[in-house]
């Protein structure tokens, strides 16, 4: 099964349910095979491959959800065409980056905010207020101050 169409904000994306690779070599930015099996049936994420210009190469970001939205149903909505911008209202945008702990110097895989993208911007503020974030080191516990979804791998 490859991805499927959805339409958030009047923008089309291709949005991959759990347990569906996103196909390997199709020169997508920040994708990395090895993260997407590793992530494809995480419980809080799932994949979305959006384009923001003609011109420009498709781009690899996580949809996050906190707050316990069922994301099996989230899946089937989708599959069946009846997913709506009123579903992911409690999704943020995320990218994988690597992120240096200011502690402990700990290099960690991480899944970051994207504030500077044009998806949710309207809104942005309330999703910021109502997500939950990752705000300590995996390492050292230290304080993290940027918008952190989710860590992926740390030493």
């Amino acid at each position: 099964m490859d991805g499927l169409t959805l339409t958030l904000e009047g923008r089309p994306l291709t949005y991959f349910p759990a347990g569906v690779p996103v196909p390997a070599g199709a020169g997508i930015a920040n994708f990395d095979e090895n993260e997407d099996r590793a992530l494809a049936g995480h419980p809080r994420l799932r994949r979305v491959l959006m384009r923001l210009l003609p011109s420009l190469p498709v781009l690899y970001y996580y949809l996050h959800f906190s707050d316990g939205t069922d994301l099996h149903r989230l899946d089937e909505k989708v599959a069946d065409g009846t997913a709506a911008d009123e579903d992911v209202r409690a999704a943020l945008l995320g990218e994988a980056q690597s992120v240096v702990c200011p502690h402990c110097a700990a290099v960690i895989r991480a899944i970051v905010v994207d504030t500077g993208h044009p998806l949710f911007a309207s809104d942005r503020g309330r999703r910021l207020r109502e997500h939950r974030f990752r705000q300590e080191c995996p390492v050292c516990g230290g304080h993290l101050s940027l918008y952190i979804l989710e860590v992926i791998d740390a030493p």
